[in-house]
């Protein structure tokens, strides 16, 4: 998505001159949309996440719904551009996270499920469970490192296989990584 700043941003004419609106409303309208950009200025946002936010700044359920309404059709907001992001960063940057983890992140965000699907489906490798075994064990491999001297292996294990399930790894992979780093 691509980013405007408030002053090149202008809405579309279809609503402006209705003889219905009142200034006070337009102007309310202009300095929601003014706060929108500047939150889109900074990094995206689900649909959810900026009417909370603008709901935070006092503006009338009319006015937001106004203004994402504007920004929707502008393509500056869209839930399914903003989950592809997402996941892309959570896939490929910071702290190595499962798709579990990603999911629930979006979930509080706002974005609804089957968008969510749709993204992850897109970004992560669904048939290759390899790059997801890959990132959990460079998430455990310093955790191991830390635990593993220390008394009892199974443990040990455990803390690792808890630090890697609020990761958001399945199982299945949580047991793997236990595997390859004993071996090691």
């Amino acid at each position: 998505m691509s980013r405007l700043k408030p002053t090149e941003y202008r809405p579309s004419n279809a609503d402006a001159g209705s003889e219905f609106e009142t200034t006070s409303f337009q102007e309310a309208v202009e300095s929601c949309r003014g706060s929108a950009l500047r939150l889109l200025g900074l990094r995206e946002h689900s649909v959810a996440e900026l009417q909370r936010k603008l709901a935070a700044r006092k503006y009338s359920r009319g006015v937001r719904d106004r203004v994402v309404a504007d920004l929707g059709s502008a393509g500056l907001l869209n839930d399914l551009a903003f989950a592809r992001a997402y996941c892309e960063y959570r896939a490929n940057g910071g702290r190595p996270v499962g798709r579990r983890r990603v999911f629930m992140e979006l979930r509080k965000r706002g974005v609804a499920a089957d968008t969510i699907e749709e993204a992850l489906a897109e970004t992560w490798d669904e048939d290759d469970g390899e790059s997801e075994l890959a990132r959990a064990v460079v998430a455990a491999q310093s955790k191991w490192r830390l635990v593993k001297g220390r008394g009892d292996a199974f443990k040990a294990k455990g803390k690792v296989y808890r630090f890697l399930a609020t990761r958001g790894f399945s199982s299945d992979i949580c047991r793997a990584v236990l595997e390859t780093l004993e071996e090691e």
